[in-house]
């Protein structure tokens, strides 16, 4: 079994240098199309000496099936949409932390077009940002100058921080959670096409 898992990744992956989430994204289709050989034992053969593929194996054996802990409560003025987004079937959950650029973390324009994209197809996920800075003012600021209508979640306690410990690499910062509030599908897909289409399409698989 383990030589069609390999065939499968090294035909999908380029002899040129990629970054992480292309890898990320051959590492999970190869999970899906072979169901009886350990993910782990595929991430140590492709991610094997290079201490950057190393990271994101690190990172994929981690948090790949951990249940995210979400709070009852946000923050009092937007509970009541926080729990209608728990209700949902799918979450893809955000974490911002604007500690540094904020508007480059933010990237409202363009997640705005993925949840365009994704209204389009199905209607039973919630895209979940959830913020926690020094100064919302500023995110207020940048929502209304690009017409962000979607709700971004301002977690002024960290509640959602303290309950789980997240990677810091804002790469890694973007999870797609299943009913139960588990991982399956890691990565940020602003300005990866191929990591969209996967989350895509492993939702509308599911």
């Amino acid at each position: 079994m383990i030589i069609p898992v390999l065939l499968f990744i090294f035909y999908n992956v380029p002899s040129t240098p990629i970054d992480i989430s292309y890898l990320l994204i051959t590492i999970f289709k190869a999970m899906q199309k072979i169901q009886h050989i350990s993910y782990i034992l595929i991430l140590s053969l492709l991610f094997s000496c290079n201490p950057q593929k190393e990271k994101a194996k690190y990172i994929v054996n981690k948090w790949l099936k951990q249940r995210i802990i979400l709070p009852d409560s946000i923050n009092s003025k937007q509970d009541s949409l926080w729990r209608v987004m728990l209700d949902k079937k799918f979450k893809l959950l955000t974490i911002i932390d604007t500690s540094n650029c904020t508007t480059c973390r933010l990237r409202l324009y363009d997640w705005e077009k993925y949840i365009k994209d994704m209204d389009s197809t199905n209607s039973n996920i919630a895209f979940l940002f959830i913020v926690h800075a020094k100064d919302y003012n500023a995110i207020d600021l940048i929502k209304k100058k690009n017409k962000f209508t979607y709700p971004i979640f301002y977690d002024y306690k960290n509640k959602v921080g303290k309950l789980n410990t997240f990677p810091k690499d804002p790469r890694f910062q973007t999870f797609l959670l299943n009913p139960k509030n588990e991982i399956i599908l890691i990565g940020n897909p602003i300005d990866n096409k191929y990591l969209w289409d996967l989350y895509k399409q492993t939702i509308i698989d599911k």
